[in-house]
């Protein structure tokens, strides 16, 4: 349920990729880490906000961090009802 919400956060942010305004779900690329190997990580580098700075991706993180605290409660047994409910 976690990563629903870093998603949908991701396909709904609006940022600058190649001059072109796009969704940030949509901008990422997944790129092998080492050649010949099945390692794989997220490629942000070429990223921008829409005001022309680099992507915080940090501040991005602790946005989705936020909302599912809101949404979950924080990781511990007593706000697993929270998830429950919600789910």
């Amino acid at each position: 349920m976690y990563n629903r919400t870093a998603i949908a956060m991701a396909l709904r942010k609006q940022v600058l990729f190649n001059g072109q305004q796009m969704s940030l779900w949509d901008a990422l690329e997944v790129v092998s880490k080492y050649e010949d190997s099945e390692i794989k990580e997220l490629n942000y580098k070429d990223i921008k906000e829409l005001d022309g700075s680099p992507l915080n991706v940090s501040k991005f993180g602790r946005e989705v961090a936020t909302v599912n605290h809101g949404l979950f409660g924080i990781y511990n047994e007593e706000d697993a009802n929270a998830a429950n409910t919600i789910a």
